[in-house]
Parts: C-alpha cells; sequence; structure tokens
C-alpha cells in the first residue's frame, strides 16, 4: 500500500500531465484509490495551495495550481501577512507585518506570539489580537489597536483579521492571519460625519453662543494633544485679538502659569507684519517653527523661552478664516516635539466652513450696529 506522501506525489505527477483537470472519480481509476481517499488527499493539496478547483455543475474538477512560492506570495500582499503554527509560533511574515507591529523579523521568528508586543516598548502581545483567530476554523474578526507613532498620542489603528486554517508543505498544520488595514477608509467616513456634524452646528449657531471657542474646540478634536488658539481680526486696524483657546487640562493650566490667566481678550498688532495678512488669506496651513511669529513678535523672549521649554513645543501652523475676500480670524496650533500634524485636510476645510459662519457673523453685527444708529 502507498504511502500518503506517495500517493500525494502521484497525483501532483497525474495533474502536471493533465493540465486540463481531472475528476476524484478519474484520479482513482489512475491510482486504483477510492474516490473518498482521492477527496481527502485533494483537500489536503488545496490547503497547501497546490491544487485549484473548479465546478461543471455537480462535478468537481481539479487542476494544477499556478502558484508563487509562500515568500512571494507575503512580499506581494498588500495585507499584513503572518504564519503561526499549532504551537502558535511565528514562522513567518511579510514586511509590511513587521513595519506594522514595529518589529524586527530577526527577533521574532519562531518566537510564540504570546512572547512578541506589539511596537517598541509595547505591552499588548500579538496573542491577545490574534488568539481567536487560530481556531481551526476560518475565523474574521475587527480589531481597534491603540498606535503610537514618534511619540504622538495614540490613535485608533482599525484592522480586519482573518484567520485560515492551513497546511504547511511539511504536512504540519497552522494558520495564515490576513490583516487588512482599515484605519484610513474609518477615518475618511469618521471625518465626513465630523464636518456633517459642525456644519450643522455652525449654521444653526446663536449669536449668544462663544462661536470663537467652539472654533478652537473642534480644531483641538481633530488634533489632540496641541493647543489651539484663535483670534478675530480687525483688518482696518490690523490687530489680532484672542478669543478662545483649547487644550488638555495640564496645557491650558500651564498657560495660565506663563502668560496670566486673562489670554482671551489679549491683543496682537501686526502692522509691522507686511505680509500676515497675504498669509492669512491664502486658506492653507502655513508651519512655522519660529514660535515668535505666532505672536506677531508681541512676547518677550523669556516668555516664550519658558513656554516652549515647559510645553516642549516643537512647530506651529496658521491659518486664515477668510472668506469672499474678508479675513474674520486666525487660528494657530501649537505642537509638542516629535508630534505631527494630522488631519490637514480636514482642518482646512473645517476651517473653510468656519469661515463662512464668521462671515455672516461679522455682517448681522454690522447690520445690527447700522440699525442701532439709526434709532
Amino acid at each position: 500500500m502507498l504511502a500518503d506522501n506517495e500517493v500525494l506525489q502521484h497525483i501532483r505527477t497525474l495533474l502536471a500531465q493533465n493540465r486540463r483537470g481531472m475528476t476524484t472519480r478519474e484520479i482513482g481509476e489512475r491510482l486504483c484509490i477510492h474516490r473518498n481517499s482521492v477527496a481527502k488527499y485533494m483537500d489536503l493539496l488545496r490547503a497547501q495551495g497546490e491544487v485549484e478547483i473548479a465546478h461543471f455543475g455537480n462535478t468537481r474538477v481539479f487542476f494544477p495550481a499556478r502558484r508563487l512560492p509562500v515568500s512571494a506570495l507575503l512580499n506581494l500582499s498588500s495585507d499584513l501577512v503572518c504564519m503561526v503554527d499549532e504551537s502558535e509560533q511565528l514562522l513567518s511574515a511579510n514586511p509590511k507585518f513587521h513595519d506594522f507591529f514595529g518589529l524586527d523579523g530577526r527577533d521574532v521568528s519562531g518566537k510564540s506570539i504570546s512572547e512578541i508586543h506589539a511596537g517598541a516598548g509595547g505591552t499588548t502581545p500579538l496573542s491577545d489580537l490574534f488568539g481567536g483567530l487560530i481556531t481551526g476554523d476560518e475565523v474574521v474578526r475587527d480589531l481597534t489597536l491603540n498606535k503610537e507613532a514618534q511619540g504622538s498620542p495614540a490613535y485608533p489603528c482599525y484592522l480586519r483579521a482573518r484567520g485560515i486554517p492551513t497546511v504547511f508543505d511539511d504536512g504540519t498544520p497552522g494558520t495564515t492571519i490576513l490583516i487588512e488595514d482599515l484605519t484610513a477608509e474609518r477615518n475618511y467616513l469618521k471625518n465626513l460625519e465630523f464636518l456633517v456634524r459642525t456644519s450643522a452646528d455652525l449654521a444653526d449657531m446663536g449669536d449668544e453662543v462663544d462661536i470663537y471657542q467652539y472654533i478652537a474646540e473642534q480644531v483641538y478634536v481633530l488634533q489632540p494633544g496641541s493647543i489651539v488658539s484663535i483670534g478675530s481680526i480687525d483688518t482696518e486696524k490690523k490687530v489680532l485679538t484672542v478669543r478662545g483657546v483649547a487644550g488638555s487640562p495640564e496645557d491650558l493650566e500651564l498657560l495660565t502659569r506663563i502668560f496670566g490667566p486673562g489670554q482671551v481678550g489679549m491683543q496682537f498688532p501686526f502692522e509691522q507684519e507686511p505680509l500676515a495678512m497675504i498669509n492669512l488669506m491664502k486658506k492653507t496651513l502655513l508651519e512655522t517653527p519660529n514660535l515668535s511669529s505666532l505672536f506677531f513678535n508681541h512676547i518677550p523672549g523669556g516668555v516664550l523661552s519658558r513656554f516652549a521649554e515647559e510645553f516642549s513645543f516643537g512647530t506651529g501652523f496658521a491659518i486664515g478664516c477668510a472668506c469672499r475676500g474678508g479675513l474674520y480670524g486666525d487660528v494657530a496650533i501649537f505642537l509638542k516635539k516629535a508630534h505631527a500634524l494630522r488631519n490637514s485636510d480636514v482642518i482646512e476645510a473645517f476651517i473653510a466652513q468656519a469661515a463662512v459662519a464668521l462671515q455672516r457673523r461679522h455682517m448681522r453685527e454690522k447690520l445690527r450696529e447700522k440699525s442701532e444708529r439709526q434709532e
């Protein structure tokens, strides 16, 4: 009686010689094996990726698979891919998997996934993420992982993971885990919902609501870990007046300790800054590592140095609230060192919405003033 490995090799040879495909009955007749046994071997070859199947009515026809080596498939996949054996040891993974989880492939290969943690200094073992995928059945799960990048605040990554039972070339069972990163798609929908919500808020907002503070707080939602300030612009007198500030309670306390409690209402003339109006009318976020320029050079250097040190200031961004040729505000974003600006396109879109709302409120105020003068 032929051993299993011999039978498998005979089946591979038959399929290679009959590339138009063979049924289990045809294979069984050629090898003098019962068709039920042939079906078992074909399932094994399919799990190993060596055969493909096509259905013609109730008949299943098997073909030799046109496959690449596993290592090539790992590198070609746009997903994060890893393979673990039945004892949950990591056998291999593609570069995208290593990069995403911050792993060094040379250090983690052959280790148990309970010993491998996501990210340098991470506390979440991969077994916590993938445990439910290694069940012997095909399983799909949605995962959320808080990920840090270059010291920035952690942000959620949304993943869809699929565990596929696999028989490797040596006949041992294991699991292939395919992970699709859905973060960009989820963030797009989240950002779209944000802009729809804020657009409705601004349209329905009464004049008694502090619109400036609302704008600052919404920008902070998009850029957590920063400090956001917003000021109104008097284009005739060329003066910016601070109207709102948003940040964490700790950072707001820091501002009060350094600049005093009266931040809202502080004024910064910019008549000596000829490019200020031009830059703020561009409706785009402009980066400036020069902290003094965000205050139009009106804050003493010693105060700024203290703020930069205690806040760990890295860089800043400014954008004007411009609408229909008018400038109605200036938003400044202060980032800490190693923090990157995120959601810049959404911030710019929101500021464009806010500029329209500020322009409308400005026009209503002008009409009220005119009406009061006539009375």
